[in-house]
């Protein structure tokens, strides 16, 4: 991650916007931000967590994140751009603001967090639903460890618990692939299910045999051998049984055959008679009646002339009267059409008279309609004059009423709810400001006890601070001179008296150091800088927590004030309001109160006569309406009525002869219509019947015309057929003396009518069905010889069949059975060799699972790799920590995953990280800080990387602040961006590219850079 940009405003004392441009400090590659304590340095890095995390340090995300917006702000914002992604390829917006609640000011509103990327090609900012998590690949608590670390979280990453930090190191560094636990029981579950599954299978193949196999095919063979001689045995039972079935049959087939010719030979006396008789049948019905049936035929046709000859005489004398009838009936219609036009006038004058009753009755029920419409129109008109006049009460009503002014009881309204509030508010400030003032007084007086630990002989902590540091540079350098006397010892036993000295060549030696007295100075001057290191300690502690507790008094004071001039504020606006409600006649809260509601209530009864009023000026319009509604109708009645009157005189100006009609004006009008139906009927019957009359007229002579040419016809007819039956009479007669018959015995014969074909048939049968039984016995003595079999014998021989099929069915039964058998064992004792192989394949993977589970239980395996990530993380980090013990400490981690630290000048013994002092503790955070965030840009995959440090670095001496210096800048060469916030005036010496914070009193923070 690489900054750009964060935007600040309202955040702690950042009162007025102010904008940090990272691009210009990191490119120089070392930057720091410098200023006083409580100049606001540390609020920039928490302003950056604010805009990733939405999280700060110092407060807790419930209940005090309000403290974190300036006093005198409503809205907080924070707009912060970052590189990140791969290679740092990505261009990011983290934005954060939170408001204050309007109607308390001590609650905030839900923060608006939101991050966008950039789109290089549009130049857009596009939305995003990731988060900082997402985006930067780690959470906020490795964040501080590893790129920004807050002031006081340096050494947070050595004090932590050696579980803690294994799992740092395996969110850090995605360690959880390496959990493969879960996975391997997960595995193990999934075999023992399949075991389980295998050995159930297993189980019910455990009497399964190869020799079982082996035995039920050999009785599958003996059982095949039987099979096959029981079928041939079946085979020669079959056919003996079908011999005997045939001898059967024919025997059968032969007595039914001589039965039948029996009874054939039977009939053959009666048969011939009926040959006899069939023969002189079939000549008198092919010779002799066909000319009976032409001479029957020839009577039948006279005797039918005759009979028409008689029906068309009868139907010419009928048709002749017809006739007569339809002229008489001719000469009556036409004297009935001659007086059509009168009785047609005569109907027009009895319809004219049914639409004057019709008019009459309508004008009589207008007389009616009149009649009623007058009283309802008077009671209408009535009704409106007496909602007129109660409108008009109510109006006046109205009119006493004063109207009340909305705006003043819209004032009235707020300014109570005002006062409400305000006599919250200075209730609340009025215990704000009382706790304000005790915590001032409580921190003062903390305050005078902490000066009165200050030496009068100095003005400030600081000279003090000068002083002990002056004298502990002073006592520092008396150690080096020591040192080098104590180095000169080693060359003491080489000085003679009159021999030059072997260092500086001098041959007088008048004060050689006692080797005694050496080691007391020695140990005297280290217990002096001990304690004088130990007392600058002290004193530097104090100045902080005096400078903590002057920025607190500060902030406190300045928040009293603020609490005191609000109450100010707020009890001004109270005399205000009361100052107003003075000027309205009201001489308190109590009053305005009551005045307001005596104005509801006045505002409420003028509201229910108005809407009294609304309602009954609606009943007057509509009994207006109604008054109107009736008036329009009587005057509709009227001008029907006088219509009626008007059309009942243009009718009767229309009658032809109104003496006619009154006989007709006492009768209903359904009875008149009828009549006129009736004759308008007739009229139209008259036509109509006047041209059928002529057509049946017409009709009728030409029928007669016609039967009179058929009864001529028909008569010469006649007398051709009766000579025609006088010839065929002589013929049947000549022939019945040709064959000897007379006419008694030709009537039998001819009534008899016998079918010939059908009689024929017969006889023709008969000979054949006694010639087929002839020949079919004769067939069937030939066919058995002497071969018979009788129905035992046969049954006998079915018996033994069944037997046979018997024996062999359950023999075939037998053998699929063990054929089902043998195909079920063979699969069986498969099946089991495969699951066998499968079982002992589990069994197998079993062990190696088991294996792997014991390596990996307990998270194990991940703890073995987060070992080796911290031993790498230590061999990192001793390459820097080497060079600022001078060689003289090491770090190290053991198999609990805690650090520890081994000390050369004592023999390379090993002590715990944490019994290191202050100094040499922030060496080895800073080694193993920076150690850590080497192997983060790795993960990464960025060529730069940034580095935050917010320490103050006052825990070093200046060598050792020198070699961080040195280690600072060395990053560089890594291509790292290292940034730093102190308030140490030799760092800001030495880092030419910072940016400067200082507090303005009135416009809080204010950011400005060393290049301008």
């Amino acid at each position: 991650m690489i900054p750009l940009r964060l935007e600040i405003d309202g955040l702690y004392s950042y009162k007025e916007k102010q904008e940090l441009d990272f691009r210009a400090l990191t490119a120089a590659g070392l930057f720091g931000i410098f200023g006083a304590v409580g100049s606001g340095k540390s609020s920039l890095l928490e302003a950056i967590l604010l805009a990733l995390y939405g999280s700060t340090e110092r407060l807790a995300d419930r209940g005090e994140k309000t403290s974190m917006l300036h006093v005198n702000k409503n809205t907080l914002t924070i707009a912060f751009e970052f590189l990140a992604g791969p290679e740092n390829s990505r261009h990011y917006l983290a934005r954060y603001q939170v408001k204050r609640e309007t109607k308390d000011r001590q609650k905030i509103k839900p923060a608006e967090h939101t991050f966008y990327l950039r789109d290089e090609e549009d130049r857009d900012w596009l939305p995003l639903t990731e988060k900082a998590e997402d985006l930067l690949g780690m959470k906020k608590e490795h964040f501080k460890r590893t790129i920004i670390i807050p002031q006081g979280k340096f050494r947070e990453f050595i004090d932590l618990t050696p579980g803690p930090r294994a799992d740092m190191m395996k969110e850090l560094f995605q360690l959880e692939r390496f959990d493969l636990g879960g996975k391997t029981r997960k595995l193990i579950d999934e075999l023992k299910i399949e075991k389980i599954q295998v050995e159930t299978q297993l189980a019910p193949l455990e009497e399964v045999e190869e020799a079982k196999l082996t035995e039920q095919k050999e009785q599958l063979l003996n059982a095949k051998t039987e099979v096959k001689a029981l079928a041939e045995q079946v085979v020669k039972a079959e056919n003996a049984y079908k011999k005997m079935q045939e001898w059967r049959r024919l025997q059968d087939e032969l007595e039914k055959s001589e039965a039948a010719l029996k009874r054939l030979l039977e009939r053959e006396p009666e048969m011939k008679a009926r040959a006899a008789r069939f023969s002189t049948q079939r000549m008198v019905q092919t010779e002799l009646l066909p000319t009976f049936r032409q001479l029957e035929e020839a009577k039948k046709e006279l005797s039918e002339q005759k009979k028409t000859l008689q029906q068309l005489e009868a139907e010419s004398a009928t048709e002749n009267n017809r006739l007569q009838e339809l002229q008489e009936s001719k000469q009556l219609l036409d004297k009935k059409a001659a007086q059509q036009p009168e009785r047609e006038a005569k109907v027009r004058d009895l319809e004219l008279m049914l639409r004057i009753k019709v008019v009459e009755k309508a004008e009589e029920m207008a007389a009616q309609q009149v009649a009623l419409l007058q009283p309802r129109q008077q009671e209408a008109q009535a009704q409106l004059q007496a909602l007129e006049a109660q409108v008009t009460q109510e109006e006046d009503l109205l009119r006493a009423i004063p109207v009340p002014s909305l705006s003043r009881i819209g004032s009235l309204h707020s300014s109570l709810q005002e006062a409400e509030r305000l006599q919250r508010q200075r209730i609340t400030l009025q215990k704000a400001c009382t706790e304000a003032e005790s915590k001032v007084n409580q921190q003062k007086a903390a305050q005078n006890e902490l000066l009165a630990l200050l030496p009068d002989a100095y003005a400030t902590w600081q000279d003090w601070l000068d002083s002990l540091e002056e004298a502990q540079e002073q006592l520092e350098q008396k150690q080096e001179e020591l040192k080098l006397r104590n180095a000169l010892q080693v060359h003491r036993h080489a000085l003679t008296p009159g021999m030059p000295c072997p260092l500086c060549g001098a041959e007088e030696h008048p004060n050689p150091l006692p080797e005694t007295e050496a080691d007391e100075m020695w140990d005297r001057l280290q217990k002096t800088l001990q304690a004088g290191k130990a007392q600058l300690q002290k004193v530097l502690q104090q100045q902080q927590q005096a400078e903590r507790l002057a920025q607190e008094i500060a902030f406190a004071t300045s928040s009293w004030q603020e609490k005191k001039a609000e109450l100010a504020q707020t009890e001004q606006e109270e005399q205000l309001l009361l100052q107003n409600w003075r000027e309205m006649g009201l001489t308190d809260q109590e009053a305005a109160r009551q005045y307001l509601e005596r104005l509801n209530q006045e505002a409420e009864t003028r509201n229910n006569l108005e809407h009294k009023l609304q309602q009954q000026r609606q009943q007057l319009a509509k009994a207006r309406q109604d008054a109107e509604t009736a008036a329009e109708r009587r005057r509709q009645v009227d001008q029907e009525l006088r219509e009626q009157q008007l059309q009942r005189a243009s009718l009767e100006a229309q009658l032809t002869d109104p003496t006619f009609l009154d006989t007709f004006r006492a009768q209903t009008p359904e009875r008149i219509r009828d009549m006129v139906e009736r004759v308008k009927r007739d009229i139209e019957e008259v036509s109509v019947k006047i041209q059928e009359a002529q057509h049946a007229l017409e009709a009728s002579q030409q029928r007669l015309a016609h039967l009179r040419g058929r009864t001529e016809t028909l008569g010469h007819a006649h007398a051709q057929t009766s000579t025609k039956a006088s010839d065929l009479q002589a013929l049947l007669e000549r022939k019945l003396a040709e064959q000897g018959l007379d006419a008694a015995t030709f009537e039998e014969l001819r009534r008899e009518e016998i079918a010939i074909v059908e009689e024929e048939a017969v006889l023709k049968q008969f000979d054949e069905e006694k010639t087929h039984h002839l020949k079919q016995g004769q067939s069937l003595r030939e066919s058995l010889g002497e071969h018979r079999a009788s129905e035992q014998d046969v049954a006998q021989a079915l018996e033994a069949l069944e037997e046979k099929r018997q024996a062999k069915g359950a023999l075939d039964t037998r053998m699929a059975l063990l054929e089902e058998h043998i195909q079920q064992l063979s699969a069986a004792w498969t099946k089991k060799q495969e699951l066998t192989v499968r079982y002992h394949a589990l069994l197998k993977r079993e062990g190696n699972l088991r294996l792997m589970e014991g390596l990996f239980k307990g998270s194990g395996f991940v703890k073995y790799v987060s070992t080796i990530y911290l031993e790498e993380l230590c061999a990192t980090a001793n390459k820097r920590f080497h060079r600022l013990t001078r060689n003289a400490l090491s770090l190290k981690i053991d198999a609990d995953n805690t650090f520890w630290v081994i000390d050369y000048l004592n023999g390379g013994s090993e002590r715990l990280l944490k019994t290191l002092s202050g100094g040499q503790a922030f060496q080895a955070s800073l080694c193993l800080a920076l150690a850590l965030a080497e192997k983060v840009k790795a993960l990464n995959q960025a060529d730069k990387s940034f580095f935050f440090l917010d320490e103050g670095f006052g825990a070093l001496d200046k060598a050792s602040l020198h070699i961080v210096f040195e280690t600072l800048k060395a990053l560089l060469q890594e291509n790292r961006v290292v940034g730093i916030i102190s308030h140490v005036e030799e760092l800001q010496q030495e880092i030419s590219v910072y940016a400067q914070v200082k507090l303005d009193p009135e416009k809080g923070s204010q950011v400005s850079y060393s290049f301008g």
